[in-house]
């Protein structure tokens, strides 16, 4: 039998999976905190209003992935989340609204680049406006998210950044003081074949006729990729090229072209049901195929490195680096609180 690739097919198998869970609940009336319904504006940033297409769209992909987790989502989870992502929009409308005023403007070649890229990760242009459509996005939409990330992104390296200081000594002093921390695990350079599996239930979906709709979908999908992994365990087993067979098949976009290799990785970087396995092998072996909530996989320890101490000559640049990122974040939080203490601020949800 060929073996087949499954890259397209199940990008378009997540999007009929996530509109049968989503199914009534899709739309933005249907969603509602503490028994009312989302208003359609849920903000004012000093006169700019913050309408609730936002909301619903992060509530939208955050309860598929728990449900698709196998997470139970309360209403108290909901609410919970729901102001947390009405709290972050406000500051990021904040920072949006300051950098406007210190004429920090992001072109619009700038953001048609971005989307490209977004593009990009689609096999084609319907898949991606599909992507959009079951986030209630449209491309004014997602162009306006980005310009506000951006504008953030430039606010913070231009405002922020130049007036943030980490002296050398307090490189070295947290080197000195975490030095028990700076000692590189055992590390074992691994490769991995990885087809993506969809770890859901149709037990949320309420309409009989889309559960069962999803029951054989997943099924067809759980059947076509066990016998994908049983004969590329059986091509692996009569000796053929692991790397080989990891470029035609593997579905991990940022292994596959390297004959699926990982790199090197300790055993706290990567899932425990992989670690587990890979803490039993020996170098040169591979594994049995092994399930995770993501897909099935099949490992192959290359070689084992033996841990010793970091010198701060080579964590150096990562420490300050760490410090500067903490002092900008340190930043921003003043900048919020003073931005609030001088913002018009009216929340309605």
């Amino acid at each position: 039998m060929k073996l087949i690739k499954k890259k397209y097919s199940i990008i378009i198998f997540l999007v009929i999976i996530y509109i049968c869970l989503v199914g009534a609940d899709g739309g933005s009336g249907e969603i509602k905190i503490d028994g009312k319904s989302i208003p359609k504006i849920v903000a004012s940033v000093n006169g700019i209003n913050l309408d609730s297409e936002f909301i619903i769209n992060q509530i939208k992909v955050w309860k598929v992935t728990k449900l698709g987790q196998g997470l139970p989502v309360s209403n108290q989870d909901e609410k919970k989340y729901a102001l947390y992502v009405l709290n972050k929009a406000i500051d990021q409308e904040l920072i949006f609204q300051a950098g406007k005023a210190k004429k920090i403007i992001v072109s619009k070649e700038i953001i048609q680049k971005e989307i490209k890229n977004i593009k990009r990760k689609f096999p084609d242009h319907k898949t991606f406006i599909a992507a959009l459509a079951f986030q209630n996005l449209t491309i004014d939409r997602l162009t306006k998210k980005i310009e506000k990330q951006l504008t953030e992104e430039s606010y913070l390296r231009i405002e922020i950044a130049p007036i943030v200081d980490v002296p050398d000594e307090r490189v070295r002093e947290f080197y000195e003081k975490n030095k028990s921390q700076y000692k590189s695990p055992v590390m074992y350079d691994v490769s991995q074949i990885y087809i993506s599996s969809l770890n859901s239930s149709s037990e949320a979906i309420e309409d009989e006729l889309e559960r069962q709709k999803a029951e054989r979908l997943i099924q067809i999908l759980e059947a076509e990729t066990k016998e994908l992994m049983a004969e590329i365990m059986k091509k692996l087993k009569q000796g053929n090229d692991f790397a080989l067979i990891a470029k035609e098949n593997s579905e991990d976009e940022e292994t596959r072209d390297k004959g699926g290799n990982m790199g090197e990785i300790s055993l706290d970087q990567i899932l425990p049901e992989l670690a587990s396995v890979i803490a039993e092998l020996k170098s040169g072996e591979f594994s049995n195929v092994v399930k995770t909530s993501y897909g099935s996989h099949i490992i192959k320890l290359n070689k084992i490195n033996t841990s010793r101490q970091i010198t701060f000559e080579e964590i150096e640049t990562d420490i300050l680096n760490g410090l500067l990122k903490a002092e900008v974040q340190k930043k921003r939080s003043e900048l919020l609180t003073e931005l609030r203490k001088s913002a018009e601020i009216k929340t309605f949800l």
